[in-house]
């Protein structure tokens, strides 16, 4: 997914609406900003990253469901 909100707007909401989630991986340079999060559910582990390059328009979303065996 992506959106035109900014790579801090979008970092706050999620950070908001998943408090429990760990913060995995977080880079905040003047060329790109990332954020990845992992959380886990019955039987799952959930992933979300937020990214955005200087040069972009758009920040980007990226979902990932793991099923857990």
């Amino acid at each position: 997914m992506s959106t035109t909100d900014s790579f801090d707007k979008v970092k706050a909401f999620y950070q908001e609406k998943l408090p429990k989630a760990t913060v995995a991986g977080n880079v905040e340079t003047p060329e790109v900003k990332m954020l990845q999060m992992m959380w886990k559910t019955e039987g799952e582990q959930k992933m979300i990253m937020v990214s955005r390059d200087k040069s972009d328009e758009v920040t980007r979303i990226v979902l990932n469901r793991m099923e857990e065996e």
